[in-house]
């Protein structure tokens, strides 16, 4: 059984790589489109805007995964244990809503991948009636999914997080290369979008909410930091990996968008790669694929944690298996008591905040969990390498060492064991669950398929509280900045609020101008 605490085979290479999985993605697509409403002048500007407010919060959170000898394994726990209980549930609803709208926004654009290729398909051989409405292929990428929900959790899929790499870079390459290689036709202008002006400051707005989509990542940062083995301390390691991820993602955010626009200009859509009529039909065909494997596994990434949520309050009932009620949990456990800064600085106890639930089933045997700087040596509750092929040996290894990080939300019951440590509810009710969450994805998909609307909903309701508001502020309450420091938080705070709402209005607005236009069993 593989545990959620930190992995003996982590590394600082794996930690970029899940940060640069994190943050390069579909969202970049919509960005050349976000510089055409902006223009040449303040699209880039912006883009720049939000890398360097982005690399200065993961930073805070790195600072913040260790406090009082207590590391924090969620985003949730840090919150709770600096800011209390109340802003950890502020936290959760914002998760749960962040995840909620990327699968949505994931399901639109496997879609759209679906028609674009069924597209090509059809003109490459005479067919006029094409198998290519929205709605129908909608359902398909759902049922899809459906499919895929029935895994036990992310450790079943661990290379979910490497196909995502892959595809998503061949995809966004594929966008690079066409755009630059038309950019002769220098389009754009200083402008950007001419329309009424209306269109054009809500257009504006919308933008701001895609480009603040592409750098919503803190979701899953200390969570990363998590995976890592010590020494050297979780917070150096993490603070090279994103340097190194952010930054590498932030000079293809800007080569893509610029690449996009000057090539396109003013008449860009939503998602670049439409816009290329006359690419190579074989390349547009590969870059779609790569966009659908990637919608594919990308939307487990962030069902999981919803569907371990939702199930660890049916856990609780009686017809899943008897529990027992265990003793009292150590130190950084559910429920346990805290360990303050002064107990740890004396017995040099350096605990672990992932959850160890106090209601176990009868015969479940809970792993020790405790910090990565007890060394390398298999944990409690691992099976016994002996008793493994030479083979398990190698997908074992391999999944604690490019697998992907453990993540729940606020809302998750901690106080049983969740789906990453193998207990699971019944199959019936597995399916249940997680159906009815897919189909609900699946009617939002159908209704609402707009793809640049529903990524700028996304950046503009959640970007700020993930990550602006919790990391500035913990970093505050931990550090105590002088005046100058609080000052500049301060300001960036009240202007990445002012941008967003302003940007949630805007893709409101640009989500209900669509959806009157728009019928469901139309195209």
């Amino acid at each position: 059984m593989l545990t959620s605490f930190p992995s003996p085979f982590s590394s600082p290479l794996f930690s970029r790589h899940h940060i640069f999985c994190a943050v390069v993605g579909a969202g970049v697509l919509a960005l050349p489109q976000a510089v055409a409403w902006l223009g040449w002048v303040a699209g880039p500007i912006c883009i720049i805007a939000f890398f360097i407010i982005q690399i200065i919060a993961s930073h805070m959170l790195a600072m913040v995964y260790c406090v009082n000898g207590v590391e924090h394994a969620r985003y949730h726990h840090a919150v709770k244990r600096i800011l209390g209980k109340w802003n950890a549930v502020a936290l959760s609803f914002f998760q749960i809503l962040n995840m909620s709208l990327i699968t949505i926004a994931y399901t639109i654009t496997g879609a759209l991948s679906m028609k674009a290729i069924a597209t090509f398909a059809c003109s490459i051989n005479g067919i006029e009636n094409c198998w290519n409405q929205s709605w129908k292929l909608t359902l398909l990428f759902s049922a899809s999914q459906v499919v895929l929900s029935q895994i036990r959790n992310l450790e079943s899929a661990w290379w979910v997080s490497t196909l995502g790499a892959i595809t998503s870079l061949f995809y966004c390459i594929v966008a690079l290369v066409l755009g630059l290689v038309y950019s002769g036709a220098h389009a754009g202008s200083v402008g950007g979008i001419q329309t009424t002006q209306a269109n054009k400051a809500f257009g504006i707005l919308n933008a701001l909410g895609s480009i603040a989509f592409s750098y919503n990542f803190s979701l899953i940062l200390i969570e990363i930091q998590d995976t890592l083995k010590q020494p050297p301390s979780a917070a150096k390691q993490m603070h090279k990996a994103v340097n190194v991820a952010v930054t590498g993602a932030f000079v293809f955010y800007l080569t893509v968008a610029v690449a996009g626009y000057v090539s396109l200009g003013n008449s860009v859509p939503g998602m670049v790669l439409e816009g290329f009529p006359d690419a190579p039909i074989g390349l547009m065909i590969a870059a779609n694929v790569a966009i659908l494997l990637h919608m594919v596994s990308a939307y487990q990434v962030y069902a999981q944690p919803l569907f371990d949520t939702m199930e660890s309050h049916v856990k609780l009932r009686p017809s899943c298996e008897p529990r027992v009620t265990a003793g009292p949990a150590p130190p950084g456990a559910v429920g346990a008591a805290e360990v303050t800064g002064a107990d740890a600085v004396r017995q040099n106890i350096v605990r672990n905040s992932a959850p160890i639930p106090t209601l176990r089933p009868e015969g479940w045997s809970s792993p020790v969990r405790i910090s990565a700087r007890a060394g390398s040596g298999e944990p409690t509750g691992v099976q016994p390498r002996s008793s493994l092929s030479r083979f398990s040996q190698g997908l074992h290894r391999l999944s604690q060492t490019a697998g992907m990080y453990h993540l729940d939300t606020g809302l998750t019951n901690e106080t049983v064991p969740l789906n990453d440590e193998h207990y699971l509810v019944p199959l019936w009710q597995r399916l249940i669950i997680r159906t009815a969450y897919v189909c609900f994805t699946a009617i939002l998909g159908c209704v609402l398929p707009f793809f640049g609307s529903i990524v700028g909903l996304v950046g503009a309701l959640t970007y700020l509280p993930l990550s602006v508001l919790y990391p500035f502020w913990m970093y505050y309450v931990v550090y105590k900045p002088g005046r100058r420091a609080k000052n500049a938080m301060l300001t960036v705070f009240f202007v990445m609020l002012l941008v967003s709402a302003a940007a949630t209005v805007g893709a409101f607005r640009n989500i209900i101008i669509g959806w009157k236009n728009f019928k469901i069993f139309g195209d």
